[in-house]
């Protein structure tokens, strides 16, 4: 009769469900929580295949740089050879669509013959300048 409140009691204690801060990535809207893998704009799922989590997050870690197309395909498809900007360049074009489906205001840019740059657009660009000018006071 004991042994059910005693094998409870032997299993270990969850942590909270609730990820760290640094274990979100924020760019304006965009939220990636990159334990689950999920992205989420304003809230609301935003359904990305592996490739895509990888490769978004890389560009909403840091906002407004430009990674190259060879950095983007280690970062998602790992130590595997790189023959070319193709398969980059359709994970790219994919999450393009997909963040526009959500209504995203984050956008995705090229920067010709080299990779691609995430734009926070109009909300980071206020937060950024916000920021500034806080620093200068």
């Amino acid at each position: 009769a004991g042994t059910a409140g005693g094998a409870a009691a032997a299993l270990p204690v969850r942590q909270s469900a609730v990820p760290a801060a640094d274990e979100i990535v924020r760019v304006g809207g965009l939220a990636l929580d990159l334990p689950r893998h999920e992205a989420t704009w304003r809230g609301r799922v935003v359904p990305l295949t592996p490739y895509e989590f990888k490769v978004l997050s890389c560009l909403a870690g840091r906002p407004g740089q430009v990674w190259t197309y060879q950095q983007l395909h280690e970062r998602a498809w790992g130590g595997t050879y790189f023959v070319g900007p193709a398969a980059v360049q359709s994970v790219i074009k994919r999450l393009r669509g997909k963040l526009r489906s959500a209504g995203a205001s984050v956008t995705i840019r090229a920067t010709r013959g080299v990779g691609f740059r995430l734009d926070g657009g109009p909300e980071l660009a206020l937060v950024k300048s916000a920021g500034r000018a806080l620093r200068r006071t």
